[in-house]
């Protein structure tokens, strides 16, 4: 048994994505068993950041990839059942602020609004 993630859709409108990023095709259920809604992962802009925006936003996309499957992976038996998931990317913004960033030892950070569908079998 595992975990399969089928990877996060991109409903953030066109205009605010960077030239030359391809939205990612993702196949998606509807018989879903459990869903997170308006679920926040904070990628560190330091661990994706390229000079080409559009790499930068896939790099992202792939990051939270990554973390989705680490939190489902915490809260599901993935070791003795068939876990599926998908999610969408439905809000992106950052901490970097001057109140949050500027004066302060803080780290820029991407933050991402999911919605995450989970099935077992």
């Amino acid at each position: 048994m595992a975990l399969t993630h089928n990877g996060t859709k991109v409903s953030i409108p066109a205009a605010q994505l960077p030239s030359g990023y391809t939205k990612p095709t993702v196949t998606e259920f509807t018989d879903y068993e459990n869903q997170y809604i308006s679920r926040e992962f904070t990628i560190a802009k330091s661990t994706v950041e390229n000079a080409t925006g559009s790499v930068t936003f896939a790099a992202i996309v792939s990051a939270l990839n990554t973390a989705i499957e680490a939190l489902i992976t915490a809260d599901f038996d993935t070791a003795g059942l068939t876990v599926t998931s998908w999610a969408d990317l439905t809000a992106i913004s950052t901490n970097d602020t001057l109140a949050a960033i500027k004066y302060t030892t803080g780290t820029p950070n991407y933050i991402c609004t999911v919605t995450i569908k989970v099935k077992t079998a």
